[in-house]
């Protein structure tokens, strides 16, 4: 925080309390907000202690000659409807907080699934994006099924053990039981593959017979990311089709 300046200043000042004590001076955009020091302090542990005595931001208090106090760090916006709630100035709050402009990030997105899901209000994210997760989950199932149905024996039953393992995981999770299974807890189940009994290319000359280790992609660890990453989505096609660069590597 920067030591408080008198308000000399011609700038306008938005009033959120017309007799306050001080003024917050937010943002690059240098945006003025009359406040009032005890809404502050009753509200936030950090304004309670720089407004205090021992803080020279605490100097000076007035609403006569309020100080100025530099926030050049904070979003003008975000801080002004904070300050009309603490300071119950109700008339003066959007309806509606909608998210910013532009295309969020994975977290910004998370927390506005979460939110739409916790408060009901599923309109919050485009239907686009809902359809295509669940295109892309249908899909991830359809080829960790195909994964799991593959035989993987060989010509000289090396691969006996893997063989009797897929067996189980195939009797546990059967067509039906797909549909009410939760991906991770398939992905998880079939993770646990130890690496000897990946399964192995198989030849013969005639004489003699040959096994190939897998790598990369042929691992069961490679072809479940390989479906990881297409049942991924790109938000910046999502909400702009005409995007010219995405964050997210197409394959």
């Amino acid at each position: 925080m920067n030591t408080p300046e008198s308000t000399t200043e011609t700038d306008p000042v938005i009033n959120i309390s017309p007799n306050g004590n001080a003024i917050l001076v937010v943002g690059p955009q240098a945006v003025r907000l009359r406040v009032h020091s005890l809404h502050l302090q009753s509200a936030s542990k950090v304004f309670n202690a720089m407004l205090g005595p021992n803080w020279s931001e605490g100097q000076g208090l007035s609403e006569e000659s309020p100080p100025t106090i530099l926030l050049e760090e904070d979003d003008p916006e975000a801080l002004r409807i904070i300050c009309c709630v603490i300071h119950h100035r109700n008339d003066d709050l959007p309806h509606t907080l909608p998210p910013g402009l532009g295309t969020p990030d994975l977290i910004e997105t998370g927390y506005l699934v979460a939110s739409a899901f916790l408060f009901g209000d599923m309109d919050t994210l485009p239907w686009k994006t809902i359809y295509l997760l669940e295109e892309r989950r249908t899909r991830m199932r359809a080829e960790l099924a195909e994964l799991l149905w593959t035989d993987p024996s060989c010509l000289c039953g090396w691969n006996k053990l893997l063989k009797e393992r897929y067996e189980v995981l195939q009797g546990t999770y059967k067509p039906l039981e797909w549909l009410e299974v939760p991906i991770s807890r398939i992905i998880g189940k079939m993770k646990v593959t130890p690496e000897e009994l990946e399964p192995k290319r198989c030849s013969s000359n005639g004489y003699y017979t040959f096994h190939e280790v897998p790598t990369g992609q042929d691992t069961f660890q490679g072809k479940m990311e390989a479906m990881k990453k297409k049942a991924s989505i790109c938000l910046d096609c999502v909400h702009d089709e005409k995007a010219k660069s995405c964050r997210f590597k197409h394959g």
